[in-house]
Order: structure tokens, then sequence, then C-alpha cells
């Protein structure tokens, strides 16, 4: 046999051996036992202590594998209250993405924070490991789901947002595109180049989330404030990474008035007209564009979802738009 002859054997065998490993491995990945459609709490131990997250699984899917949506609760949340007021479960049912609810930390179930450096609560004082519990728990959702990732987004509110920008700055090959509401942090030590897409959305009376950073004010019946990062170093740094243009394109922009559709004992107290504008600083070289939703009126809430938030602590709730919906339209676009 010539040297040419065993070179082509040797080629068809090892091509022979590929096609067994891959059909092995695609058999593997359909006989295994993924999660059905609906709704499923998961337990998984990390750092020696159990911790767990929600998953919804709609019936429509957009393709073999999913894109999913992770959103992180607000500090004094949880996921149940994140998966049951913030209306992702009924965007995912439309469009066909999974949603990841993941539970934080805290002394009981319902009040649990997340750790972002410098706030927030049981999670911050314990010195949690947030970002190794966010990566335990994404590997393990892996042998759950067919997960698309390349289609990863990440989410939150107040506290949430915070450590969903923590992630963007420390796991950012994690996410194709985050978004916040109401919550900033930054790690200045970071030093990485990397880029990704960003929206955010606050108020710039929002009495929690002070937009030029720094701590609110105390909680009643406590003598505790959270910090938050500030608006106009959180746009900088992003800017800086995404290497976007300085001067913003102006987008779309909204009004409510709250004193419509008021019933009469609500009617002693008038609002302010609610605004919102859109401000996008373009990435003209890769795409990965900062969106900066601006709103004046609102305070601390979750813009639109039907249960709003105490207003003596957290300032007016509005439904100038449904931030679920503003959200989901920037993933998939991204």
């Amino acid at each position: 046999m010539t040297r040419g002859n065993l070179l082509s054997n040797l080629i068809v065998a090892l091509s022979i051996l590929l096609i067994i490993s891959c059909s092995s491995h695609a058999k593997s990945s359909e006989n295994r036992a993924w999660l059905e459609p609906g709704d499923h709490e998961i337990k998984i131990n990390y750092a020696g202590e159990k911790r767990s997250y929600l998953v919804h699984i709609p019936k429509k899917r957009s393709g073999r594998k999913r894109a999913v949506v992770m959103m992180f609760h607000g500090g004094g949340g949880r996921a149940s209250h994140a998966q049951n007021n913030y209306e992702w479960d009924e965007l995912s049912d439309k469009y066909g993405f999974v949603v990841v609810y993941p539970n934080g930390s805290g002394k009981t179930k319902l009040f649990q924070t997340w750790n972002t450096g410098k706030c927030c609560g049981y999670a911050l004082q314990k010195k949690k490991d947030d970002l190794g519990y966010v990566d335990a728990l994404y590997a393990d959702l892996k042998t759950k789901i067919q997960v698309d990732t390349t289609r990863i987004y990440g989410t939150g509110h107040s506290n949430g947002s915070m450590m969903t920008y923590y992630l963007a700055q420390h796991r950012p090959d994690m996410f194709a595109a985050v978004a916040g509401v109401a919550g900033i942090a930054l790690d200045t030590s970071v030093r990485k180049n990397h880029s990704i897409p960003i929206l955010h959305i606050h108020s710039k009376d929002d009495p929690r989330a002070i937009i030029t950073g720094g701590y609110g004010p105390k909680y009643p019946f406590s003598n505790k404030a959270s910090w938050h990062g500030s608006l106009e170093e959180h746009k900088a740094w992003w800017m800086t990474q995404n290497g976007t243009s300085k001067n913003p394109k102006i987008g779309r922009t909204w009004k409510w008035d709250p004193n419509k559709n008021k019933k009469r004992w609500q009617k002693k107290k008038k609002e302010g007209v609610h605004t919102a504008k859109e401000y996008i600083y373009e990435d003209k070289k890769n795409g990965n564009d900062f969106h900066l939703t601006l709103m004046q009126g609102p305070g601390h809430g979750w813009p639109g979802i039907k249960v709003g938030f105490g207003e003596k602590t957290s300032g007016p709730n509005t439904k100038i738009f449904q931030a679920t919906e503003i959200i989901w339209e920037f993933f998939s676009q991204n």
C-alpha cells in the first residue's frame, strides 16, 4: 500500500469516528430529560449552602436552542415576587424565550439581596459570592435546557439592576446585552477591554437610587440606607468601553398623566405629568450602543407593572411605558 493510500485511509477512518462521535452527542442531547414547559424551582449547592432559582419555560419555541433572560429581583425582594409582578412570563409565552429568576440571599426567604461590592444588605454584610453563584446557576441551567449561548440577556430592578451591571463588568462574555432599571453598580477597578449593548432606565426624581449616586434616604423603621452608583459615571464608563459617540441621537419620547382615570378618593393630591426621553449613544463600529431612557416625574418603581411600590418610600409609580416590553425589544435586536 502506498503512502498516499495510507493517508487516504486514515482520513476516511477519522471522518467516520467524527461522524459517530457527533451522532452519539446528538442522540445524548435528544435523549436528555430537558425541563418541560411550565414553572420550575431549581435548587443547587454553592459555597456550602443551598441556593435556588426559578425557571419559566414557554410552550412556544423560537428555535431548537432557547434564548434566556435572567431577571434579578430588587433588594428586599425574591425570585417569586419578580416572577409574579414584572410580567416577564407573559412575554416569554408570546416570543418563546426562557426566563430565569435567581434568588439572592438573606436572613429569611422573603427578604433577599445581592452583593455588588458596595450594596446591599445581608448579601453585602456576609460577603456572598454572587458572581460565583450565577456562574454555578448558569452551568446548572445548561444541563436542564438547550441554551442558545449567543442569546443570554441580563436585567434587574434596583439592587437587581446593580447585580446585572456587576455581572456585565465581571462576566462580560456571559451576556449578549443587559438592561437595568433604577439601580447602578460600577466597579472602577475593572480594567477589562470589553463592550456590550446597554439599556438603562432611570428617573431624575428617583428618591432611592439618586442619579448623582451615593446613599439614599434611610428606610422607614430602619437606620439603614442603600448606596447606588452615579448615572454620569456609569454612562461615561460604558461609553468608553463601547467606543460610542459622545453626542446622542434622540429616540422616542413618552408622556403620561397620572391624574387621569384616578378614583375620586385618589384625586386629593395632583401629580405632574410624567415624561421620558430616549438617548442613543451609538457604537458605529460594533453596534454595542448605550441606550439611556431618562424619565422625569416617576419614582423608584419599575414602569408599567400592575403592582406598584409604596409611594411614601419609593416615589410615584408610573405607567408611562411598560419597561419589560421596552427591554425585550432591545434584547431581541442584540
